[in-house]
């Protein structure tokens, strides 16, 4: 006999379902642009099968990822190390500025520069790679959003 009733299957705090999505969100945004819509939509139906509503929900509510937003998620992926160091430079850079310190403060924000510059290339590379270009306005935003980091 089975312990769970339909009700425990769309438990918006199940722990399935919250695996399940993470899980989900991590195999889309992986994909290219093209083949997001289509792997959510499969996403979906697989979750409606196998009754888990809120689950289904969650998926179909996953946003296909803007040009610059998938760029930055490959460059989770395959540029590791940089983007370690990308947040590193960003701590020091808030306590070089939290300490008012001007030279450490110019060489910091000049290493960091060089690294999402580097970054920025190494991406548009992989996007070459994926059968994608970088424009120069996609590479501005890309240069805006590893800043940020």
């Amino acid at each position: 006999m089975d312990t769970h009733d339909q009700d425990d299957q769309d438990d918006p705090d199940d722990p399935d379902d919250l695996l399940g999505i993470e899980a989900v969100a991590d195999d889309l945004y992986g994909l290219p642009p093209e083949e997001f819509t289509a792997a959510r939509n499969a996403h979906v139906k697989a979750a409606k099968s196998a009754k888990s509503k809120d689950l289904a929900t969650a998926i179909a509510a996953l946003s296909k990822p803007s040009t610059v937003a998938w760029l930055a998620n490959v460059a989770t992926r395959e540029l590791t190390d940089e983007i370690t160091s990308l947040v590193d430079l960003g701590a020091a850079l808030r306590e070089a500025s939290a300490s008012l310190s001007g030279p450490e403060l110019k060489a910091l924000s000049r290493q960091r520069h060089q690294v999402v510059y580097a970054m920025v290339r190494q991406v548009g590379a992989l996007a070459a790679e994926r059968g994608h270009r970088v424009t120069s306005d996609t590479s501005r935003a890309l240069e805006e959003t590893f800043t940020a980091a």
